[in-house]
C-alpha cells in the first residue's frame, strides 16, 4: 500500500504505472491549511509487507507579495538628468529571473516602455534608468507583482513615490530696479517676474 501526507493530510494517489513516475498523488491546498513549511512524508509498503519510507517538505504560501517602498533617486529632474527609480519588493519574485512589471504614468496615461530592463536588481531591489529628453510632466508609478506561489498583485501604487521632469529653464520678466541712482546706506530694490516657482 502507499499513503502519502502533506501536511499531516492525506493525499489521493492514482494506479501504479510501469512507466516513471509509478505514482503520483495530489492534495489540493485549502482552508483550514495555514502558510508555513509542511512535512511530505511517503509510506511503501510491498507485497510481501517490507515498508520504505521517504520525505521532503512543501511550503504554503497565500500571501500576496507587496512593495517595501519605491522611490525616484531625486523629486524633480532636470535637463540631461537620468531619472533613476528602485522598487524595493516583500519577497522573490516568480520567473527568472523574478522581476515587477512597473507602469509609468503621466496625467494618468501610462507611457509605454518608460523604463526598459533594470540597471541594477538583487532578488528583491530593482533599480531601473531613463535618460531626460522632453518629457516634462508629474509622473506616478505602479507595478504588478507575482510571487512564486503564483500569488499576484496588480496595479501596486501603497508606498510608491512619483517624480517630475522638468527641461524648461524659467522666463523672467517685468525686471526692475529702483531707485535707478542711489548713495551711500539707501536699499535697491529688485522686482522681477518668474514664470513659475524658483527652487
Amino acid at each position: 500500500g502507499l499513503a502519502v501526507r502533506v501536511g499531516g493530510a492525506l493525499a489521493t494517489c492514482g494506479a501504479w504505472q510501469a512507466t516513471s513516475p509509478s505514482y503520483t498523488c495530489t492534495y489540493a491546498v485549502q482552508p483550514p491549511d495555514t502558510e508555513g513549511v509542511k512535512d511530505v512524508n511517503v509510506q511503501a509498503q510491498d507485497a510481501a509487507g517490507n515498508t520504505g519510507f521517504g520525505s521532503s517538505s512543501v511550503e504554503y504560501d497565500f500571501t500576496k507579495p507587496g512593495v517595501l517602498n519605491g522611490s525616484a533617486s531625486t523629486a524633480t529632474y532636470k535637463a540631461g538628468d537620468t531619472v533613476l527609480y528602485t522598487v524595493n519588493v516583500s519577497e522573490t519574485l516568480l520567473g527568472s529571473p523574478g522581476r515587477p512589471t512597473v507602469h509609468v504614468l503621466k496625467g494618468g496615461v501610462e507611457q509605454a516602455n518608460f523604463f526598459g530592463a533594470p540597471v541594477q536588481e538583487t532578488a528583491t531591489s530593482f533599480t531601473y534608468s531613463k535618460p531626460v529628453a522632453g518629457l516634462d510632466g508629474a509622473y506616478m508609478v505602479t507595478v504588478d507583482l507575482t510571487d512564486r506561489a503564483g500569488n499576484a498583485a496588480a496595479g501596486i501604487s501603497q508606498n510608491m513615490g512619483g517624480f517630475a521632469i522638468d527641461t524648461q529653464a524659467p522666463a523672467i520678466t517685468a525686471h526692475t530696479v529702483s531707485p535707478a541712482r542711489v548713495k551711500s546706506g539707501q536699499v535697491v530694490t529688485v522686482t522681477l517676474t518668474s514664470s513659475e516657482a524658483l527652487g
